[in-house]
């Protein structure tokens, strides 16, 4: 794992939003495959797929947030507003 020392200072914020879209596109993909697949949304019982889905969609968004105080992105970013759209709906499906 790498620590805080390892992370580059010469990062351009262009750099930085291009790296960070990838990953809120996945989540996003995420999102549309729920979506896709209403039968998992069974409230009496647990679907093991939307389960594993809100978990990898939880560790991405995670390390997105850390990335957003890490980097000290504004909450008024584009970027920022799609990541934080998609915890919205991720911890509505956890409640």
């Amino acid at each position: 794992m790498s620590n805080i020392d390892d992370i580059p200072q010469d990062v351009t914020p262009d750099q930085l939003d291009a790296a960070l879209i990838k990953f809120v596109v996945t989540v996003e993909e995420e999102i549309a495959i729920h979506h896709d697949h209403p039968e998992w949304m069974d409230l009496d019982e647990e679907c093991v797929e939307e389960k594993n889905l809100i978990v990898r969609a939880g560790l991405i968004l995670s390390m997105l947030d850390e990335g957003i105080t890490l980097f000290s992105i504004p909450e008024q970013s584009p970027t920022v507003k799609r990541i934080r759209t998609a915890q919205d709906y991720f911890s509505k499906l956890k409640s």
